[in-house]
């Protein structure tokens, strides 16, 4: 699924003034570098952003999944937009389960919508609704930052065909602790596994 977007000419970057503004960089070296279109599965995660990524064994997999869906793109400009919902496992007691947990996901997802706008390799999200109320992070001694909001930056990991670290999320999210927090995410899953969650229609008009 994973499709490199790289254009052949120079590219003179257009922020668009959309609900979440994009970054803006070098017009030479704004590119789309990942199709994010689809069911992305988290394979190993860093929620502290201090620790180093770790793999998540067979029992955390398939816990923690995004799926991008399109809504407008303008690939001259190199400015795609569109939903992402998240789904989070939910243990026994109610509580949403960090990846750093080994807890049973028989509770059900949770499920976080986010718009997003997507250039270059820096993607902002900004939250929209959640299914669930949902807890405050842990950021520990961090001061700052939006639990509804982040700038995620996006760059090729391993080498695993389609896997890529996120480095920061909404605070809270997958257990994301501080602006720090990193994420290996592996695209092109199954629909299957998304639809298992039961949060396809999360964030329908």
């Amino acid at each position: 699924m994973l499709k490199s977007l790289r254009s052949v000419s120079k590219v003179v970057a257009v922020c668009a003034l959309v609900a979440v503004p994009l970054s803006c960089g070098d017009p030479d070296e704004v590119m789309l570098e990942v199709d994010e279109q689809g069911v992305w599965e988290m394979t190993m995660e860093d929620v502290s952003g201090d620790e180093g990524l770790e793999n998540l064994d067979g029992a955390r997999l398939e816990k923690y999944l995004l799926m991008f869906t399109r809504t407008s793109e303008n690939l001259e400009s190199q400015n795609v937009q569109g939903q992402v919902i998240a789904a989070t496992c939910i243990d026994s007691g109610g509580v949403t389960s960090s990846p750093s947990d080994s807890t049973p996901c028989n509770g059900g997802y949770r499920c976080d919508c986010y718009n997003y706008s997507y250039g270059g390799n820096i993607m902002n999200l900004k939250w929209v609704s959640s299914t669930v109320d949902r807890p405050e992070p842990d950021t520990g001694d961090t001061e700052g930052g939006d639990i509804n909001e982040a700038s995620v930056r996006l760059t090729a990991f391993g080498e695993a065909a389609g896997t890529y670290q996120f480095t920061s999320l909404p605070l809270g999210l997958f257990g994301c602790q501080n602006e720090n927090c990193k994420y290996a995410f592996q695209s092109g899953r199954a629909e299957s596994k998304f639809v298992s969650t039961m949060c396809n229609d999360t964030c329908e008009e």
